[in-house]
């Protein structure tokens, strides 16, 4: 019951959210950061371009691109999780969700999203990643863009899933863009 209880808020929750793009990255980078800049930059951006942004809703990059959205006047949407180690959600979403389930909560990324756009982040953004690779590969999802941002930093993941890939169709190497 607990987790048809978390699909139907999460469901009611985002059912008039607009076009939105979620943005995954690091809950560990510091505002100083190049990272953060480029988040918060991400954020404005795809408010000017016509989107909400979505994020996990925590701190680093997920802050950024939330604070970036609320820098451009946009919608703001941050799906948190409970974790015994995290903080809640940061101080610039306008529409929050905790989930206890990650599945619910990958659901909701999925569900409500154009695209996803993956800053550098750990294991956390890595498993948001290839939930979403897996989705397209196998046709899931279907023209749904997947944008790695850094390819200092998502580069040699990129070679290494191009080697592997039975199916490149998915992948357009010439632009590196999955």
């Amino acid at each position: 019951m607990r987790i048809q209880a978390e699909f139907v808020e999460g469901f009611g929750a985002l059912a008039e959210l607009p076009r939105a793009v979620t943005v995954f990255g690091s809950a560990r980078i510091k505002q100083d950061s190049r990272e953060y800049a480029i988040g918060r930059e991400l954020g404005a951006g795809l408010v000017r371009a016509g989107y909400a942004v979505i994020t996990g809703g925590g701190p680093g990059a997920m802050e950024a691109a939330n604070r970036g959205a609320k820098d451009a006047d946009g919608l703001s949407v941050g799906l948190g999780i409970e974790l015994p180690f995290e903080q809640g959600l940061n101080d610039w979403v306008d529409l929050g969700i905790n989930f206890r389930y990650f599945f619910v909560r990958k659901t909701m990324f999925v569900k409500y999203a154009q695209a996803f756009v993956c800053l550098p982040g750990g294991f956390g953004t890595l498993d948001e990643l290839f939930e979403a690779l897996t989705l397209v590969q196998t046709q899931k999802v279907t023209r749904f863009p997947i944008v790695l941002l850094g390819s200092d930093y998502w580069g040699g993941l990129v070679d290494w899933i191009e080697a592997r890939s039975p199916n490149r169709a998915w992948c357009r190497p010439a632009t590196r863009t999955c």
